[in-house]
């Protein structure tokens, strides 16, 4: 829910784009240009109440504003709106994104115990942006499957392409307008990836990149938005294409998912029943203290999807039942037999040192001293 609000105050804030009157007619008087001045400050607090939001709620999101911001400005370029009505537009909403970036930097207490927030020293700015730009084409780039591939190297082929035959421009003028194209993919996606850009520790997983979406959805809907005749809606095909293999690869995603659970949960099933042979009662589980080691790994499902589609790296990690997604959450609370968990980070067991129970298939189950339960997943 966090992520698909932070998602929606990104954008709202943008109907107001439009509502900027630049030029004051000559006979306008001094009320008419006061009126104007608090427009631009209506829709500065407006970006910034939504921004502050999704400062709150998913700062992965801080990406979409900025390629809102690219997409827009390039949307006017090419309806030859006048490149200082269209600066003042960027002034506007890219004073209140930096206005409320500081604001929730400095002035809102930072998160305890759930991800790093050091950005680079401004010494180091210039190089840490460069690094973590280049790591992101990079991961981009990895996770990406063949088809993927080629279908994105014809969809910029096709937007370059709809750029120049619905440009507004006459003759070389043209060529402005595909600078300008070619200008916002560069730098649209290296800005959807937000203020992550300027961490010393950034994270790249699925999470962090759904601005690279906003970029994708822009370039499809300025490629498209000029279709009048038959011919040139064939232009249209990478995108409908592309669009089809998200929504199969979505379908396939799912299936992993439910087939990773039903082997997390006969895994469970299969240490809770060795569990419960060896101590009995409750009084017993109660002087346990339980820490798993290892992981139970990817079903054959997962691992033939993956091996489709590398985005799984992206958005899905290893699962054990150490993990409390598809594992210890529900050995611990969901078969009605409560177990105190000793976290590896907390203390680490050592097996060496502990006498072996049982010894499965699957898992080696270990005993030591004060309670200590070891059980090694295979």
């Amino acid at each position: 829910l966090s992520m698909a609000f932070s998602i929606f105050v990104s954008v709202i804030a943008f109907v107001f784009w439009s509502d900027f009157r630049f030029a004051v007619p000559e006979n306008s008087n001094t009320e008419s240009a006061v009126g104007g001045f608090y427009r631009y400050i209506k829709v500065f607090l407006v970006s910034f109440i939504c921004l502050m939001a999704m400062w709150m709620s998913y700062q992965a999101s801080s990406g979409i504003f900025l390629v809102m911001i690219l997409g827009l400005t390039l949307k006017d370029f090419l309806d030859n709106v006048r490149i200082k009505n269209i600066l003042k537009k960027n002034l506007i909403f890219i004073s209140s994104y930096f206005f409320a970036a500081l604001i929730f930097k400095f002035a809102m207490p930072a998160p305890k115990g759930y991800r790093k927030t050091e950005i680079f020293a401004f010494s180091e700015m210039i190089s840490g942006l460069y690094y973590n730009i280049a790591e992101l084409f990079k991961t981009l780039l990895s996770y990406l499957n063949e088809v993927w591939n080629i279908l994105a190297v014809l969809l910029f082929i096709c937007f370059i392409a709809s750029l120049i035959i619905f440009s507004k421009r006459k003759r070389a003028f043209i060529l402005s307008d595909v600078v300008a194209g070619v200008l916002f993919v560069a730098l649209a996606v290296p800005a959807s990836y937000g203020a992550f850009l300027v961490l010393k520790e950034n994270p790249l997983n699925g999470r962090s990149l759904i601005g690279i979406g906003m970029v994708l959805a822009i370039i499809g809907i300025i490629t498209t938005k000029n279709f009048n005749q038959l011919w040139q809606k064939f232009m249209a095909v990478p995108l409908l294409i592309l669009l089809y293999s998200f929504l199969v690869f979505s379908f396939a995603f799912g299936n992993v998912l439910a087939d990773q659970e039903r082997y997390a949960n006969f895994r469970n099933e299969l240490l809770l029943d060795d569990l419960s042979r060896i101590w009995t009662s409750k009084d017993a589980v109660a002087k346990t203290k339980l820490q798993i080691e290892g992981n139970i790994g990817r079903t054959d499902v997962a691992i033939h999807v993956a091996s489709r589609y590398p985005v799984i790296k992206s958005i899905w990690g290893q699962v054990g039942l150490q993990d409390d997604w598809f594992g210890f959450s529900k050995l611990r609370y969901y078969y009605n037999r409560k177990q105190e968990r000793i976290s590896n980070r907390d203390r680490k067991m050592d097996a060496n040192k502990m006498k072996t129970v049982l010894d499965t298939y699957y898992h080696t189950i270990k005993e030591g001293e004060n309670g200590d339960v070891l059980v090694i997943l295979k």
